[in-house]
């Protein structure tokens, strides 16, 4: 999430030829929830909600299939008209909608398929418009996309500063870094538990073609040092022994404090917080330009979903191209940025 609040304000200060105007994509709908909710929280440090919004003019707006057809019929009318904004969207818009002067689609995470990822990137640069296309994935998910999405040129781009922040060790930065650090941090900390706990479980059902215990611990760290829980999300026993985690060292099996939910039975176990050094983990903050221990929370370098870098893809000439990624998981990796034409010519990623 940092890199990618670093992109929208590079983009949106940059004044180029048209208003910044991306949609964001995300597979599951409770990602996409939640990245809006933190992007709304978003504010200056030391500034409360009712000042001015960090990224102001840029609106931001939500659009999946959860909302009611009124609600996405708004959403789709206020993104349609909006000069400059940011869609966070599924895939309910990557087909049979038309969205003018789109100028960036950031992909985050590995897209279902390859189909998804190339309709997704149709929304932008269109009409003999210009724009740009980027793919943020992590390490896991870049050795999962080479099968996934073959045969499209791919190539790593490093221009993001965030990408490349280790959040789980002090370290001096720039101001400007440390303040989108701070600011995703504080942001995501005020999302409510139940929107962080569906984004949890969303992701067990993303990803269960990645090494359960790497995910458990990957997953925990994002909802430690990002979000700011005390304790892993609660994994219904039902959907954990369906999914395979009842013994995966670091689940919390289990209910949330207000019990089961949706028929759900039986108590369950919670095992808690499972570091694999075997101590519990500590937060860690920023301040004035200094990444410093602290108890905001903060980053896991073992394995985090939240915290280390990550690798993007984007689109350049009717293609892809590079992009820089955030760090959500572990040692992630960032490709391909560049402008995409309407007209036909070389691909880049």
């Amino acid at each position: 999430m940092p890199a990618l609040l670093e992109l929208c304000k590079r983009e949106i200060a940059s004044q180029s030829e048209m208003p910044f105007k991306a949609i964001v994509y995300f597979s599951a709908t409770a990602d996409v929830n939640m990245a809006a909710s933190t992007f709304r929280n978003l504010k200056e440090p030391g500034s409360s909600m009712f000042h001015r919004h960090p990224l102001e003019p840029t609106s931001i707006v939500e659009l999946h299939a959860r909302l009611t057809q009124d609600q996405r019929t708004k959403a789709a009318a206020m993104f349609r008209n909006a000069r400059s904004a940011i869609l966070f969207s599924s895939d309910v818009t990557s087909r049979g909608m038309d969205f003018p002067n789109v100028t960036h689609v950031i992909q985050i995470g590995l897209p279902q398929t390859r189909d998804a990822y190339i309709h997704r990137l149709g929304r932008t640069a269109r009409a003999d418009k210009k724009g740009e296309g980027w793919l943020i994935l992590t390490d896991l998910e870049s050795r999962e996309g080479q099968q996934r999405l073959y045969n499209l040129p791919l190539y790593e781009d490093n221009s993001l500063q965030a990408a490349k922040i280790d959040m789980s060790q002090d370290a001096q930065m720039p101001q400007d870094l440390a303040t989108i650090l701070t600011q995703v941090i504080d942001a995501s900390r005020m999302v409510r538990s139940t929107q962080k706990s569906a984004a949890y479980l969303a992701a067990l059902g993303i990803y269960q073609w990645a090494p359960k215990g790497y995910l458990i611990n990957s997953l925990n760290s994002r909802a430690k040092y990002c979000w700011g829980m005390e304790a892993p999300p609660s994994i219904p026993p039902g959907l954990a022994s369906k999914l395979g985690y009842t013994r995966v060292p670091g689940a919390n099996i289990g209910y949330d404090d207000d019990g089961p939910q949706d028929g759900q039975r039986g108590k369950g176990r919670a095992t808690g917080w499972l570091q694999a050094d075997g101590e519990q983990p500590e937060g860690r903050g920023f301040s004035a330009g200094r990444f410093d221990r602290g108890d905001r929370g903060g980053y896991d370098r073992r394995s985090s979903f939240g915290g280390s870098d990550r690798r993007s893809y984007g689109r350049s000439d009717s293609g892809m191209s590079s992009g820089n990624g955030y760090r959500g998981f572990d040692r992630g990796r960032q490709y391909g940025r560049g402008d995409r034409s309407a007209s036909a010519g070389t691909s880049r990623y």
